[in-house]
């Protein structure tokens, strides 16, 4: 049993998400793009969670509802990724094929500081898996996470007693708990378990292939600098216990609540993304639509996260977007922009319309 179990979060968490982030191969070049199916196939799941979830929560459904229209959206996401891998095909293009990706060939390297990356980044693993800690805020989220697997309406009772409450709009507009909850459900393990446990196996490494994809871009023309780069972020890390609300404490203490994965994931990506986008912008050419698509997806898998969150994004893109009309003097990149930030604004305006 425990065998069919893991082999369905594998298949949860690694291979669908990777399968379903092929649909954005052509977006990006180069010799990591393993990790950007990965991480980009885990946003589009997300962002498709957050669509269908908060509908219904605001109607206080129940979560079997939310898991049946969810796997509908999943195989929906595996016959669009599977179109586009045919279609890709018929074109001579090379962008669906895997093993083709330089990070399935072992490559030798002089530089010592891969293995400094390496061995940062299991020390952390460990330390998460076999040292105990104290946070207060999983008694909210993990024990919402662990109703929700049984209540007929989602939102409706108070995680710390279990009295019925009225639905309160700062965490039912972010239901990342009851993604948790998904998945406990289609692997058999405990969302306490998964939690504490496996999530943090995911999103740690996960959050570091968000800074790989960064630094490979900012360390183009010198990539002895990015193993130098990741091993400063994961000491930075490592050290950054100076504050609970710390982004670096956030990532090993909080590492499977929503704000963790903003601060950690969302952000981080959604600064790649602009770069992507402004440097369309330098080179005097006009962004993908695929790139636009993505980023639309990104904002809207940030709401999963946290509310605040929708707030935080809204307002880093319309900065960008004054920055690239006053630099670029390119008015259709503040208007596609906007276009990306109608699911977002629609979920800051339920905040206040709801009561």
């Amino acid at each position: 049993m425990i065998v069919v179990q893991i082999m369905m979060l594998i298949g949860v968490l690694l291979l669908l998400p990777v399968l379903v982030g092929t649909i954005f191969s052509p977006l990006y070049e180069g010799g990591s793009k393993l990790t950007f199916y990965w991480i980009s196939g885990q946003l589009l799941l997300w962002a498709g969670f957050q669509v269908l979830a908060v509908p219904m929560v605001i109607t206080q459904n129940s979560f079997g509802r939310i898991l049946r229209s969810y796997l509908l959206f999943l195989g929906a996401m595996l016959l669009v990724s599977l179109g586009a891998f045919l279609k890709r095909r018929s074109k001579g293009m090379v962008y669906g094929k895997l093993l083709q990706s330089t990070e399935w060939r072992i490559k030798p390297t002089k530089s010592i500081w891969w293995l400094v990356v390496a061995a940062l980044l299991i020390l952390q693993l460990v330390c998460v898996i076999f040292l105990a800690y104290e946070e207060g805020d999983d008694a909210f989220y993990v024990a919402l996470s662990t109703s929700s697997l049984d209540d007929t309406r989602l939102y409706g009772k108070l995680p710390y007693s279990g009295w019925h409450s009225a639905l309160e709009r700062r965490h039912a507009l972010a239901p990342f708990p009851v993604w948790i909850s998904f998945v406990a459900k289609m692997t058999g393990f405990h969302p306490a378990f998964l939690a504490h446990v496996i999530l943090p196996l995911l999103l740690i490494p996960m959050s570091y292939g968000v800074y790989y994809l960064l630094g490979s871009r900012l360390f183009a023309e010198k990539r002895q600098c990015l193993p130098v780069f990741l091993a400063l972020a994961e000491g930075m890390t490592l050290f950054g216990g100076y504050s609970l609300y710390s982004a670096e404490n956030f990532l090993l203490v909080r590492t499977a609540q929503g704000k963790a994965v903003l601060c950690s994931i969302i952000i981080p990506f959604l600064i790649l993304m602009l770069y992507l986008l402004l440097h369309s912008l330098d080179s005097g050419n006009s962004p993908a639509q695929g790139y636009w698509v993505l980023f639309a997806v990104l904002l809207t898998a940030g709401c999963l996260c946290s509310t605040l969150g929708t707030f935080l994004l809204c307002m880093l893109s319309g900065l960008t977007a004054v920055c690239g009309v006053l630099c670029y003097r390119r008015i259709p990149f503040a208007f596609r922009m906007a276009l990306c930030m109608i699911i977002p604004a629609g979920f800051a305006g339920l905040y206040f319309v709801l009561d």
